[in-house]
């Protein structure tokens, strides 16, 4: 997977080393006067209380990032929110406070998958659909991961519908327990993100966010696997061997 993930934290003077969403190097940087913060409406009528610290700050930003590549340079529009933090210095003396900030979203989306060339145009499509969600709704992104497997049982000539007069929607756990056999060692990874992909879309308990980075990784492993391409090097292996093999010595 290309990077950082786009719900990791970070702080204003250390922006982490995000992907470009066009050219998926490591290039994208803050563009220098972009970055603003405002605090939100409840820290403005709070933030004389008593009571009020600075980990009850709250503020929303937004930046702009660019790729410093010259043959690319694409833009990226971030906003998000952020909070007040505070924790003890080196020597333990005295109080350092900062502001913690997370995006919650960028256009164009971060490249969260790799999808090799010969991968279908609509599951790239959807697997873009998952990146743009991850860092607004991590319960949308899972559903999403479910809309994609089916999508890809699709591609394995895996049947949505029962072949009869009145064919009846399959569910998407019966179709890959029937097909057990046919997608082999692929087997594990959709029945796991099946389940995973059954929270996010019947459910409304909370998912964790290493998970969700745990089910993003198996999916893109399964996406190279099942549209990668391996490379056909037997020209090669057959040169190698006429021209530097040794010929078997064969005793009568």
């Amino acid at each position: 997977m290309p990077g950082p993930f786009p719900t990791v934290h970070f702080t204003q003077d250390d922006i982490p080393h995000w992907h470009c969403p066009a050219c998926f190097n490591a290039s994208l940087e803050l563009v220098p006067g972009s970055f603003q913060a405002r605090r939100s409406a409840y820290s403005i009528r709070y933030r004389d209380e008593a009571w009020f610290d600075v980990e009850h700050d709250e503020v929303v930003f937004t930046c702009m990032l660019q790729c410093s590549r010259r043959s690319c340079q694409e833009s990226v529009a971030v906003s998000g929110s952020g909070r007040g933090e505070k924790e003890p210095d080196e020597q333990q003396d005295k109080m350092i406070y900062y502001t913690l900030y997370r995006a919650k979203s960028f256009f164009p989306p971060l490249p969260v998958f790799t999808p090799p060339e010969s991968c279908p145009d609509d599951i790239k499509w959807q697997l873009s659909k998952i990146s743009a969600l991850l860092p607004v709704n991590g319960g949308a992104a899972v559903n999403s991961i479910r809309i994609a497997l089916e999508m890809m049982l699709d591609t394995q000539d895996i049947p949505r519908e029962t072949a009869s007069e009145k064919p009846q929607r399959i569910p998407l756990a019966k179709r890959i327990e029937l097909n057990r056999e046919k997608l082999g060692s692929h087997y594990g990874a959709f029945h796991a993100l099946k389940d995973f992909g059954n929270h996010g879309s019947h459910t409304d308990g909370p998912i964790r966010r290493s998970d969700i980075e745990g089910a993003c990784q198996v999916l893109d492993d399964l996406i190279r696997r099942l549209y990668g391409k391996e490379a056909d090097y037997s020209k090669i292996v057959e040169r190698l061997s006429s021209r530097y093999g040794k010929k078997p010595n064969i005793k009568q």
